[in-house]
């Protein structure tokens, strides 16, 4: 076998492959290109960034009729894992992205170049499944191909991808081995990608205590599990752990929204998908629980809720529940009834059917019984409330078929009639 350059190569792995542990029969190296499409000005040409040589077994990939796939959790997975040992300068808005627990817009190519007509599908370009990247894990691929989770290598025959491959060959990464995906910052963040920049006269206006009006932009950070009881608080306990007295002298009276945001380490991307989505931008449930979770820990970090409406930091600065929320572009009423729906759903998920007994299709107890299964697909430990991956609606698993076609309305609809239904012990473990 050729030795590979070692200088091609992150110093642990280019000590894996000079050992004599480093079997090319189990492990193969990939490489990644990523675009960052700016949402808020869709004509801008993306930034885009090609990671070192990544390590990889075999039964991560997947030979999809003589072309090599990679589902896009173990990709990202791989990236995040280069990018965090990489001694190369990485952009700051992929860090962000990256580091981010909110859903993200994913989508990927089989021609590695950005050219203004390059999301073409004659150039294999195609939405995948949102998720969010900070839960990617690696994942097999499963036996027959899944297109909204899977990522096809470059089309090498292509005139761009040849000459994508000639710049690039000193990597030593052939193109059946070279996947390309691209993210896209929400269409709700009208600046430049720069994370953690100081923002000034950008947006809406935060007023302060001082009653002065500043000019801001919106941010956030997003939370993956619910409180228990909504009653209590509807954002969950770690929240409380939070250090604002490290912070806390730094908010001052007059500190715009967005230099709070980043006192208070909240991401540009992350808190811009705290920003309020309509039924337009959030067609599916998983999505709008995502967008309702974002703007809960936004709240949390301001230390203000429907059960604690101000809020007054030791700086001087002085905030309300209403002010944060308008901040959000959400109104008061639905970010409550949301909470309640949500939280509710969270709790289902953890309680027991009722009757050890599943329902037959002809009981009357069917249809809730299939809700219920629904809600604790979506709200299962790793499931889509986590990763922001939506469920199929074309799965084989009726829970997920289920669950892909459940809205908020059948939520909100059968939340009373539900409720009588679950119990906290399971039937099967009472004595008979």
């Amino acid at each position: 076998m050729e030795e590979l350059p070692r200088a091609h190569f992150a110093p642990e792995l280019a000590d894996l492959l000079a050992s004599e542990m480093f079997d090319f029969n189990q492990m193969r190296p990939i490489l990644c290109t990523v675009a960052i499409i700016n949402g808020a000005i869709l004509d801008a040409p993306p930034i885009t960034y090609t990671s070192e040589p990544m390590l990889v077994g075999h039964s991560f990939l997947a030979d999809r009729s003589g072309v090599c796939a990679i589902n896009v959790p173990t990709l990202v997975a791989l990236l995040r894992e280069s990018v965090a040992a990489s001694q190369s300068p990485i952009p700051a808005v992929l860090q962000s992205i990256l580091d981010s627990s909110i859903s993200t817009e994913l989508s990927t190519t089989r021609v590695p170049f950005f050219k203004q007509d390059w999301q073409d599908i004659g150039y294999g370009y195609r939405k995948l499944a949102n998720f969010a990247p900070a839960t990617a894990t690696m994942t097999v691929p499963q036996a027959f191909c899944q297109p909204h989770i899977e990522v096809f290598a470059v089309d090498s025959s292509h005139p761009e991808t040849v000459n994508y491959m000639r710049i690039w060959g000193v990597m030593v990464i052939q193109s059946d081995s070279h996947f390309v995906i691209a993210f896209q910052t929400p269409t709700t963040l009208g600046l430049p990608l720069l994370a953690g920049s100081r923002l000034s006269s950008l947006a809406p206006s935060f007023h302060t205590s001082s009653g002065h009006t500043r000019h801001n932009s919106h941010l956030s950070l997003g939370l993956t599990q619910a409180s228990r009881e909504f009653s209590a608080s509807p954002v969950p306990s770690p929240l409380s752990e939070f250090p604002l007295k490290i912070f806390g002298d730094h908010l001052v009276a007059g500190t715009t929204f967005a230099e709070a945001c980043i006192v208070l380490n909240l991401s540009i991307v992350d808190v811009a998908n705290a920003r309020f989505k309509g039924t337009q931008q959030a067609k599916q449930l998983v999505t709008m629980v995502q967008n309702w979770t974002s703007a809960a820990l936004v709240l949390a970090k301001f230390c203000v809720s429907p059960q604690k409406l101000s809020h007054q930091f030791s700086g001087g600065l002085s905030v309300n529940f209403d002010m944060i929320l308008t901040e959000l572009g959400w109104t008061k009423s639905s970010y409550i009834k949301k909470a309640k729906w949500y939280l509710w759903a969270a709790e289902a998920a953890t309680l027991f059917w009722y009757k050890a007994m599943v329902p037959a299709e002809a009981d009357s107890d069917f249809a809730l019984y299939r809700i219920w299964k629904a809600i604790c697909f979506i709200w299962k430990v790793g499931g889509p409330v986590t990763t922001g991956i939506a469920p199929a609606k074309m799965s084989n698993d009726p829970d997920e078929k289920d669950a892909a076609a459940l809205t908020q309305q059948t939520i909100e609809s059968s939340k009373t009639n539900l409720s009588k239904k679950l119990v906290a012990d399971d039937p099967a473990d009472e004595p008979a």
